[in-house]
């Protein structure tokens, strides 16, 4: 079987020219669709990825400013964090209007122990004072920055 080659250019208007050309275009605009769907998908990943980090660049913040004020017990006007511990904010990077801050553990923690056996004695009750661990809470039930001890809950009077 011998193949020529035509020397002839093909005639503007044959069926076997236009046969190819819609196959190629079809092909084509498949493969971009395709593409622009896989680079809208990676971009809405990389969006949702920076509202991630900025998020928590924000509660990484939020986080410090509360260690120190617990390490020092004074709030960030000065004043001791149990003296007014209803009036307490904070105010993170990027807002306008401080943040409500609750101070909770200010006080002691009185009980007494009765009945301490040593030996064959046993011992009077012995009242004892005990400071609570300072917590700091910021946020919302869904949303709760804590720091400080665990979660502190009002000690009811016998």
């Amino acid at each position: 079987m011998k193949i020529e080659a035509s020397t002839k250019p093909s005639q503007p208007n044959s069926p076997a020219r236009f046969k190819q050309l819609g196959g190629m275009m079809i092909e084509s605009l498949i493969g971009l669709l395709i593409l622009s769907v896989v680079g809208g998908g990676v971009m809405h990943a990389s969006a949702r990825m920076s509202k991630i980090q900025q998020q928590q660049t924000v509660d990484n913040i939020a986080v410090n400013q509360m260690r120190t004020l617990l390490m020092t017990r004074t709030s960030p006007t000065g004043a001791d964090l149990c003296a007014n511990t209803g009036g307490q904010s904070l105010t993170l990077p990027g807002e306008t209007v401080p943040v409500a801050m609750s101070v909770k553990g200010c006080g002691n923690a009185n009980f007494t122990i009765n009945n301490v056996q040593t030996g064959g004695a046993t011992l009077p009750a012995q009242p004892i004072a005990s400071v609570r661990p300072v917590v700091l809470e910021i946020g919302s039930d869904t949303k709760m920055v804590r720091i400080g001890g665990s979660e502190v809950k009002s000690i009811a009077t016998p």
